[in-house]
């Protein structure tokens, strides 16, 4: 058989060949086909390494081995190992921290994505915690956010030189600006959120109203007789 039938005790969200497992929460059995992949059947406690795959069987914990074999065995299309924080503050450590954490899980590699982050002198003054975790740091302008952190020809302009796979802004600054991965997508960049065309229709309160009211979705009663 090219495939993999195994059967033992599974916890919700184990990795199962770089897979997290979203099948029936209830069953110790998980049938996984690697008809693509072109592999034989191999038992939980085997290794085996390939020009694919590098994958790891020890006590049920499987791993691929980089973004790359991971966006492979997903079927994906992109792969992203450097992203850029379009952001600062805690909202910047907290992205850190969790991708790094799924990458150890995921990659046994808590580098395997690698951060660029954005730094103006009021956050190099303050020392912030955020820069010291970043693989690089780029300098931008201070004052207000619309000449740094808010300013998406700034933001556009850093991820095509270093270059950057991907933008995350996280909240605030120009994390709710369509015109972000607007510019992003045009330069072939991933935007990490919503695409454009839903941040324009909902962004406005009257629009995802009426666009909600055309859905059949229960809204607030509101003057809006003389819109439609």
């Amino acid at each position: 058989s090219s495939g993999i039938n195994a059967e033992w005790p599974l916890r919700p969200g184990r990795h199962i060949l770089g897979f997290c497992f979203l099948g029936n929460m209830n069953s110790n059995k998980v049938d996984l086909d690697l008809n693509k992949l072109g592999y034989e059947t191999i038992n939980k406690n085997s290794s085996f390494e390939s020009d694919q795959l590098n994958v790891s069987f020890d006590d049920g914990k499987q791993f691929v081995a980089t973004p790359e074999e991971f966006v492979r065995v997903f079927g994906g299309k992109r792969v992203i190992e450097k992203v850029l924080i379009a952001n600062n503050g805690i909202a910047a450590v907290k992205c850190m921290r969790s991708i790094r954490k799924w990458s150890y899980e995921l990659f046994g590699n808590d580098k395997a994505i690698k951060f660029v982050v954005m730094v103006s002198p009021e956050d190099l003054k303050a020392n912030a915690e955020y820069i010291r975790m970043a693989d690089l740091s780029v300098p931008v302008p201070g004052g207000t956010n619309n000449y740094n952190y808010a300013n998406c020809e700034i933001i556009l302009d850093i991820a095509k030189r270093i270059p950057v796979q991907a933008v995350w802004a996280g909240w605030g600054h120009a994390s709710e600006n369509p015109k972000l991965p607007e510019l992003l997508h045009q330069h072939g960049i991933t935007f990490i959120g919503p695409p454009e065309n839903a941040m324009w229709a909902l962004g406005d309160k009257i629009a995802s109203s009426i666009l909600a009211q055309s859905a059949d979705v229960p809204t607030l009663p509101w003057n809006d007789h003389q819109l439609i």
